[in-house]
């Protein structure tokens, strides 16, 4: 298996992981969520929601436990 671990220095989550594909020509993005609901959607807030606002790339959700 190849894998590649980066960093990448950006105000926000979302818009970090945005930039990075978008400099690295990613064709897809895809990340983990909680599937938080109520008021620990509210306190803690979503990357994968605010992703799927704010890039242009395609985003693929899965649900973790």
């Amino acid at each position: 298996m190849n894998v590649n671990v980066s960093t990448y220095d950006a105000y926000k989550e979302d818009a970090g992981i945005s930039a990075f594909a978008e400099d690295n020509d990613i064709d897809l993005i895809a990340i983990g969520t909680h599937g938080r609901k109520g008021l620990m959607h509210t306190i803690s807030g979503s990357i994968a929601e605010d992703l799927v606002n704010h890039t242009n790339k395609p985003v693929w959700t899965c649900h973790i436990k």
